[in-house]
């Protein structure tokens, strides 16, 4: 395993977003980057299988010519691999009433009366830990028991399906461009007895599911969410609920201009960490 640590300066949320951008747009699956902020430095940590594959990201990440950015690259071993992760997979409470809590701590007594949802993953995306999860598990939260078809677009780990599963979806459809992240959230399903109806690798509306939805959350990039615009709202039943994220706040305006429709209102706007979550109704 080899790590490439990203460091920019001053919290620089902006440059940040950049290089995720770029990252995923040069073919690195989003649960490879691990996003950080600390007090004097904004990082971030991209992970491959071998040396050749992550010289070629440093040459991508020259070509942007990013001010006061410095990085270098490391190789792991298995052991370092494994405690570098269980630093950053920490238990956490992604609402006030769920806490999620990485498998190899499913013994060990975890001091919370919240409800636990274990997550076995060796990625980044889907553990909690981004701001875009947490924002999305609050939005399916505030409309605990509404709805029972649910479909997650970009399943990751499976977090938020099994989130909507805790409060109250029955019918549970979980898609995934990545072989990887439906591989992982299938055993997720299984860890936390979350029965599912369909888990798919697949790119929306490509998925061929032709039912529609009480609940659809889409946490994709601004430009995806764009392109899927009107797929979404056709998927929606009359009174279904949209919760989106994966906003920058740079993204917002295009985002908040560009996603107008008069079959959807706008029923709550969250923001945390330079992100956006936005929950509609389908009019």
């Amino acid at each position: 395993m080899v790590e490439i640590r990203i460091l920019l300066p001053d919290k620089n949320t902006a440059a940040l977003e950049i290089l995720n951008i770029t990252l995923q747009n040069a073919g690195i699956p989003k649960e490879k980057i691990v996003e950080n902020i600390e007090k004097k430095h904004t990082f971030l940590s991209v992970f491959f299988s071998n040396p050749r594959q992550a010289l070629s990201c440093i040459s991508k990440i020259k070509g942007l010519n990013l001010k006061n950015t410095r990085f270098y690259m490391r190789d792991l071993k298995d052991s370092q691999w494994k405690t570098l992760w269980k630093k950053y997979f920490q238990p956490i409470n992604i609402t006030k009433d769920i806490c999620i809590v990485p498998i190899w701590l499913k013994n060990r007594k975890i001091d919370t009366t919240s409800k636990k949802i274990y997550i076995d993953t060796s990625v980044a995306f889907g553990t909690g830990l981004h701001a875009t999860t947490q924002m999305m598990s609050r939005l399916i939260k505030k409309e605990k028991g509404n709805f029972c078809n649910f479909l997650d677009i970009g399943t990751g780990s499976g977090i938020l399906a099994i989130v909507a599963r805790y409060y109250g979806a029955e019918n549970i459809y979980a898609i995934d461009s990545d072989k990887k992240a439906t591989k992982t959230a299938k055993h997720n399903f299984i860890l936390n007895n979350c029965p599912v109806k369909y888990v798919k690798t697949a790119c929306f509306p490509e998925n061929k599911i032709k039912i529609k939805f009480d609940f659809i959350a889409a946490n994709l990039l601004t430009q995806d969410l764009l392109k899927v615009k009107k797929y979404l709202v056709a998927s929606l039943k009359k009174g279904g609920y949209l919760a989106v994220s994966g906003i920058f706040k740079d993204n917002f305006p295009l985002f908040n201009n560009g996603f107008k429709n008069p079959r959807l209102k706008e029923l709550l706007s969250l923001k945390k960490n330079g992100w956006h979550a936005v929950l509609f109704q389908k009019i």
